[in-house]
């Protein structure tokens, strides 16, 4: 009986055949049309049971893998549709490109900005090449072309500072490199599937580092920004791991000394406070900035502080005074190999508090407009010296060095000080004031004190042969040249003359020629003077005099050094032969005094 049923069945299958009812080898149907297959049923109603329960079993059969023909199975796609590995490739494609564009930026935030970089650098090394060593000299002892180049140096220093950590950070969203960082951590939950692939698994791990890194980069690059000159030519060349060539005081002077500058007040020493903005070129970082983002929107790149706590930042650092920029060159200088510094900020309406502590140098320093107090310690050279530096307006000073040489210098508020130092055999010098142990040792000051405090980057105030007070010196002994002091006398009576350009040609005369008459100016009586104009304006330039030479002038006093023979002698080898007439005729006269008139 079966045999008869699978004949009939087979049977059925041709019978079906032009109706698209059809068998594959195991039985199921490819397609059917339902419709059809009802209609048949009709036709074939005479059937025996059995035939119409195998046809409606095949018309079953039929609906179920039709359902089935019509979807794919789900691990295999239909042919137009991508796998999750390929999908998952396309996404990390996108990402990389993000990243790529984005370590870009990173450094200046726009192509732009980094070529003005590079200008401002290249502008850099001519003007460097132009000053030669008179760009390391003292500012005041540069020429006012000299001063200039100096000038332009620092800023264009400030400058590069300034595009390669604010503009640079001001140009950077957060909300870009945040979502790129988003985007891998939504890509990991969306394709896990696709994560099982090794190579895929491999290249996440690779951008989701890349990601990671940028961030913190980025991250560490804004939240640590401290101030520095980004000067081209610096450099370092110590071993780290060798405490021979760690970091000392003395590799440190030359930015110490941009903090340390010792002046003379009336032969006590006083902190040079005014030439806290000689490296700024007498200019605010405000002032610096404007000119920078107006160059930089001319060349189609507009700085916007949308980051609120980048503002706060970068306010934070405009709001430090010269001297506490200063240090943080400092800081910059002795820390900028090092990956991890502490760092302490405390600023206050009165006083401003900076301290670090980094692999071999820990410095503390507080200031406010009265008062400097510095700490400076070595931590990896093999005596870790120690310099503190702490000063007041009141004329207070002490200077006191620990370590290889323990050396100490103290002033009082009256002027009297008191030199100690102990190396090899131990040196003490006292005296009323400073300029009086000047004069009493000045082998010893010019050939141990300056030198030694130059070396820990304070810079001493001039010396007796400093180029200014050899200046002085010469102008003073030409006063008493009679062809100068009939010219003084000319221009003075021009300055009564009742025409004004006479008085306005004899004072431009005295005002340009200030280091030669203002010692003259400073000698004339305003009783000579008879109009208020002639006065008030004889009285301007001594001001100016007063201002360029009154210390100085009173150091030669102090020293002497005008009825001096042996110092007088000294000058002659370092200046020129012009000026060696005036120097020469003075000693003259000293020795042809009586002994006991001339001093030396």
């Amino acid at each position: 009986m079966l045999r008869t049923l699978e004949c009939k069945f087979q049977l059925i299958q041709l019978h079906l055949a032009p109706h698209a009812l059809t068998l594959d080898p195991f039985g199921s149907f490819r397609s059917f049309s339902f419709a059809r297959g009802l209609a048949m049923s009709r036709s074939i109603s005479t059937l025996p049971m059995l035939l119409r329960f195998a046809f409606a079993l095949a018309v079953i059969l039929s609906a179920r893998n039709l359902v089935v023909a019509q979807e794919a199975p789900a691990d295999q796609p239909a042919a137009n549709e991508k796998t999750p590995e390929e999908n998952f490739s396309e996404l990390l494609d996108g990402i990389e490109k993000d990243l790529d564009e984005l370590e870009e930026k990173i450094g200046f935030g726009s192509p732009i900005v980094e070529d003005y970089y590079n200008e401002l650098q290249r502008e850099y090394r001519t003007l460097s090449e132009l000053a030669g060593d008179q760009g390391d000299r003292d500012y005041s002892h540069l020429s006012e072309s000299h001063r200039e180049l100096v000038d332009r140096m620092n800023v264009l220093a400030i400058s590069r500072w300034y595009l390669h950590n604010i503009a640079s950070q001001a140009l950077l969203k957060e909300a870009d490199y945040r979502g790129t960082l988003q985007q891998m951590n939504t890509a990991i939950r969306e394709h896990r599937e696709a994560m099982r692939d090794p190579a895929l698994s491999k290249r996440y791990r690779e951008l989701m580092h890349r990601s990671t890194k940028l961030n913190t980069e980025r991250s560490m690059r804004r939240y640590m920004v401290d101030f520095y000159f980004d000067r081209p030519h610096q450099s370092r060349s110590a071993d780290p791991d060798d405490p021979q060539l760690a970091i000392s005081i003395q590799k440190l002077s030359q930015p110490l000394g941009c903090l340390l500058q010792l002046r003379w007040n009336d032969g006590h020493l006083l902190l040079d406070r005014d030439h806290w903005k000689e490296p700024f070129a007498h200019q605010t970082l405000d002032q610096i900035e404007k000119d920078l983002i107006a160059e930089l929107a001319d060349r189609g790149v507009d700085i916007e502080y949308e980051d609120r706590s980048f503002k706060y930042l970068r306010d934070r650092i405009f709001r430090y005074n010269h001297s506490s920029l200063l240090f943080l060159n400092f800081k910059h200088q002795a820390t900028a190999y090092e990956q991890k510094t502490q760092a302490t900020v405390s600023v206050s309406n009165e006083t401003q508090s900076l301290r670090f502590v980094g692999r071999e140098i820990e410095a503390s320093m507080s200031s406010s407009e009265t008062s400097l107090d510095l700490f400076v310690r070595e931590l990896r050279t093999p005596t870790q010296d120690i310099l503190h530096f702490k000063t007041h307006d009141d004329g207070t000073l002490l200077i006191r060095q620990v370590g290889e040489v323990n050396f100490q210098f103290e002033q009082s508020a009256e002027g009297d000080c008191r030199w100690v130092s102990v190396a090899d055999d131990v040196q003490e010098y006292k005296a009323k004031s400073f300029a009086d142990l000047y004069r009493e040792h000045p082998e010893k000051v010019d050939g141990q004190l300056f030198p030694f405090l130059k070396s820990i980057g304070i810079r001493p105030p001039p010396g007796r042969f400093d180029p200014l007070v050899v200046s002085r010196v010469i102008e003073w002994l030409k006063t008493d040249n009679e062809a100068a002091r009939q010219e003084f006398e000319r221009l003075l009576s021009d300055m009564e003359s009742g025409s004004f350009s006479i008085r306005q040609q004899a004072f431009r005369s005295l005002n340009e020629n200030l280091d030669k008459f203002a010692i003259l100016i400073e000698q004339t009586s305003p009783d000579r003077l008879r109009s208020i104009e002639s006065i008030a304006r004889v009285e301007e330039i001594r001001k100016q005099g007063n201002a360029l030479y009154k210390q100085t002038d009173h150091l030669i006093q102090s020293f002497g050094s005008l009825d001096d023979s042996q110092y007088l002698k000294a000058l002659l080898p370092r200046i020129s032969e012009a000026n060696q007439a005036f120097v020469q005729k003075r000693i003259d006269e000293l020795e042809a005094l009586p002994p006991t008139t001339d001093r030396k």
